[in-house]
């Protein structure tokens, strides 16, 4: 007797081709102009310091269905269920960054829409890729915000945990769960002062891939 779940992941093929949307179904964005595409994970790649935490909330709030709904000028698409915030880079930081977007007046809705995981996963994402997934279904997500990579897998530049972080990934998304994730770029040398390219992102190939 096949497992349950080949069944919920098997369809049937006509409607798999021929009943996809011509453009993607935006989460950040709307028809052509699409910054993150449901099912698809989102990562903001940066040097530190320069705000990827600060969008990050942004998308937080308007996830949450607080106001204005919009960044850079693209809509987002407000949550069903909850969102679930991983911060395990200095969540002390990411606090204090929270607390310049938010007031006491959403105090409620933080309560009932928001769950905050503090400090490291309970184990690596990369080498538990069942992880993920069954953080955002204990938390009732169906948002989660990674922060940052480097603190949900170790050795990222190793293709295995490349790999095996990626399946983590998929295995959220799968589930429903949307995506994103913070990461850094390279560090600039004397032959790329300024990495801008999706090569200059930290890491193995399958983080991007």
């Amino acid at each position: 007797e096949p497992p349950e779940i080949w069944t919920v992941r098997t369809v049937a093929g006509g409607s798999f081709v021929l009943d996809t949307p011509d453009l993607p179904v935006a989460v950040w964005g709307e028809a052509e102009e699409v910054a993150w595409a449901h099912g698809e994970a989102l990562m903001l790649v940066g040097p530190s310091g320069v705000g990827k935490t600060t969008i990050a909330i942004q998308l937080v709030r308007a996830r949450l269905g607080l106001g204005p709904g919009q960044l850079f000028g693209l809509p987002i698409r407000p949550g069903d269920r909850r969102l679930l915030y991983l911060a395990m880079d200095r969540p002390s930081q990411i606090s204090r960054a929270m607390a310049r977007l938010f007031t006491e007046q959403d105090r409620q809705l933080l309560d009932e829409r928001l769950v905050i995981w503090k400090g490291p996963p309970p184990h690596d994402l990369a080498k538990r890729p069942e992880i993920l997934a069954a953080m955002c279904e204990m938390a009732g997500a169906d948002t989660v915000v990674v922060d940052s990579l480097k603190d949900a897998a170790l050795k990222l530049s190793d293709d295995e945990t490349g790999s095996g972080y990626n399946r983590a990934r998929q295995r959220a998304l799968v589930e429903g769960v949307e995506v994103i994730e913070l990461h850094h770029q390279r560090k600039a040398n004397s032959e790329n002062k300024k990495p801008s390219k999706l090569d200059d992102v930290y890491g193995s190939a399958w983080l991007t891939g």
